[in-house]
């Protein structure tokens, strides 16, 4: 009979965990957001634009910061000129369509890191 120690370094593991959690959290904050913009609104681009440049995709925050990024969202007829796909709460409708292509990305990156 052959005895064999394991060790474990359990701060390591955490560590690697944690890390390969938010690679994850960023891949699919980015992930997602390619999925809302489909939906957003488009005249200038502005709208989209901001979205690309303001969100936080290592907290997993989308954001769209236009003065009038919010009343988009909420209220009015989008045209469907420049995006014939524009939607009302177009992250809500990207997350209520795309939500489990997301969650695959995120489990292949989380795998990916540990």
């Amino acid at each position: 009979m052959i005895k064999v120690n394991v060790t474990m370094d359990k701060a390591k593991v955490s560590r690697d965990i944690e890390k390969a959690s938010e690679y994850a959290m960023e891949v699919g904050a980015q992930e997602m957001l390619k999925y809302a913009n489909d939906y957003v609104r488009l005249d200038s681009g502005a709208l989209k634009e901001s979205s690309i440049r303001d969100s936080d995709f290592k907290k997993g925050e989308l954001k769209w910061t236009t003065e009038y990024a919010r009343k988009m969202y909420y209220i009015g007829t989008p045209s469907k000129d420049r995006n014939p796909k524009a939607s009302l709460r177009w992250a809500h409708k990207a997350k209520k369509l795309h939500a489990k292509d997301v969650e695959k990305v995120m489990q292949k990156a989380l795998e990916s890191k540990l």
